[in-house]
Formats: structure tokens, sequence, C-alpha cells
């Protein structure tokens, strides 16, 4: 006999099973966290709740688009790569309606003034897309789009090392022209050539590094011109 779907809950009642008074105490905690420049270099991780609340989302069976609508919903008060982690499990099973809401949420985040909702979806771009050749063909059409505003191009920029050189390159020469946009550009060039699963052309990297005028001194410059030149 068919089993009928659970009851698709709210975010409180989920919050509710877990405790209130127990969830804002982390959230806290969590969100100021997530707000640190190295969120996901050396940020603190170490929460279990987010991973709680993940598998009371993502192992129910609401339909798809609750499962994205609740994730957003608690993330928004809970910012962490301990939800965002677990979304990958499951991506490959979205439709692509799915997946439009699931990159709309995305690009909107990243879009944010606010770092804590930023820095843990760009660190899971960086672990769970990128580095993933399965999804990192439609992760960076889904943010590099037409429209894409800059404070998401500067996240997908920031997490892009492990992309494929020939998918970056127009981008990284498209900004390259703007000044204000080089040091990015730089650090982009410098993890896709040091990042464990970084993807780089040395030959193009060179050149265009040659027309980034990073000056002298920066740190990281002599040793991404050595990995260069090595290639």
């Amino acid at each position: 006999m068919i089993q009928p779907p659970e009851k698709i809950m709210t975010k409180d009642e989920i919050i509710a099973e877990v405790g209130a008074d127990v969830f804002k105490r982390e959230a806290r905690r969590i969100r100021a966290d997530a707000a640190r420049s190295d969120y996901g270099r050396g940020g603190d991780l170490s929460s279990e709740l987010p991973h709680e609340l993940a598998s009371r989302i993502w192992y129910s069976d609401f339909p798809g688009t609750e499962k994205i609508r609740l994730f957003f919903d608690i993330y928004d008060e809970m910012p962490s790569y301990g939800l965002a982690m677990y979304v990958t499990h499951f991506y490959s099973e979205f439709s692509m309606h799915e997946k439009g809401l699931w990159w709309a949420g995305v690009r909107e985040r990243l879009g944010s003034s606010d770092p804590a909702l930023r820095n843990p979806l760009e660190y899971s771009l960086w672990c769970d897309y990128f580095e993933n050749r399965e999804t990192v063909g439609e992760a960076w059409e889904a943010l590099t789009a037409d429209g894409s505003d800059e404070q998401i191009l500067r996240c997908v920029i920031k997490a892009s090392g492990p992309v494929p050189y020939e998918l970056k390159r127009g981008l990284y020469e498209q900004l390259a022209e703007r000044v204000e946009w080089r040091p990015a550009i730089f650090e982009a060039l410098f993890h896709s050539a040091h990042d464990y699963f970084g993807h780089i052309d040395a030959a193009h990297a060179r050149n265009l590094l040659g027309r980034l005028d990073i000056p002298v001194g920066t740190p990281g410059l002599i040793e991404l011109q050595s990995k260069l030149t090595a290639a």
C-alpha cells in the first residue's frame, strides 16, 4: 500500500521540534561565525544543530519545492554550511523547476549585503558544485548569466578556482579590463593554480596576469608567477 506523504511542516514547527530556545541561541552564534571573512577556510563549522535541521528537511517526503522553501526559511535565520552541504546530495533529483528555484534562492543571498548569508553558500559553491564536474556547468551558467549583479559575481569569482578554465576564461578576461576587479581576478588565478582541484590554463593565465599590473610585493604574486612559469 502506498503511504501518503508526510504532512508538510512549517519552519516554526521544525524549530519547535529541536527547541526554540536552543535554535535561537545557536542561530546567533552560527550567524556571527558565518559573517567571518575566513568562513569555511578557518571559521568554526562545528555545530551539530544545522545537520539535524537539514536531515529533517531533506530526508522527509515533502515535495522538492517545499524542501527548498524550508531550507531557505531556516537558512536565513541560521546561515550555515552545515545546512547547505546536504543539498548537493539531492540536487541530481531536482526537476528543472526545482533547480530554478534553488539557484534563484542562491543568487538572492549571494547578492545580499549581509556576509553571513553569502559566505556559507559561497563556500558550498566552491567545494560542492564547482569541484563537481557533474554540477559545475549548471552552477556556473546559473550564476554568471547576463544580469548577474557585481556582488554575485564577486562571490562566484572568489570560489572559481576549481571551475574548468574554458568556462571561466571569458569572465576573467571581461572583468580584468576594469581596474577595480584586478585584485579579485588575481586571487582567482592564484586559487585556480593552487587549489587542490584548481584548474588553470598556464599560458593564458601568464598573459592575463601580466595585464593585471599587480603591485610587486603583493602576497602570493611570486608564488603564482613561479607556478605558471613552471607549468
